[in-house]
């Protein structure tokens, strides 16, 4: 939707997308003793949606001198909607078990990063692992500890033309 307000000083965009993506290709790293080296597969069905906001304003318009304030703002979502057969951790720059991994499960985000952490470091409550499955604390559970993509984006730019 676009909107050009007050004799064409400003102008309102307002975009929302949503895209599906099936048979995704992914490749995995076999062990050298399985005779390959990749294991190229198709993967998880994919959802994107997204919302995408933008203002531009014409503070000043004379005929020798412009000025254009803008300012964006959008968010992505992504989500593994089916296809999985088991977690899968795509090879990437990023992936280092130190620092986390991307990992696709269905259900979840697409830029959720899982790490290793302690049962109990949440609190004394803390003892379900991931799986539903009771734990004990100071057990080493895989689990989501944030995103490799930030949750929404935003910019400001200034035009100025001068004739």
């Amino acid at each position: 939707m676009d909107a050009t307000l007050w004799s064409g000083r400003a102008n309102l965009e307002l975009t929302g997308y949503q895209k599906q993506i099936k048979d995704l290709l992914l490749q995995k790293t076999l062990v050298p003793t399985a005779g390959f080296a990749q294991y190229v597969y198709n993967g998880p069905e994919i959802r994107n949606r997204g919302l995408e906001v933008a203002v531009s304003v014409f503070p000043v318009q004379t005929a020798r001198f412009n000025w254009n304030s803008r300012v964006m703002w959008f968010r992505n979502y992504c989500t593994v909607m089916d296809g999985l057969p088991n977690a899968f951790q795509p090879i990437s720059f990023f992936n280092f078990a130190q620092f986390g991994t991307t990992e696709l499960q269905n259900g979840k985000s697409c830029t959720q990063v899982t790490a290793n952490d302690t049962l109990g470091r949440l609190g004394v409550n803390d003892t379900v692992k991931p799986d539903g499955t009771p734990g004990a604390i100071g057990d080493i559970v895989s689990r989501k500890i944030g995103e490799n993509s930030p949750t929404w984006r935003g910019s400001l730019a200034n035009d100025l033309s001068y004739k």
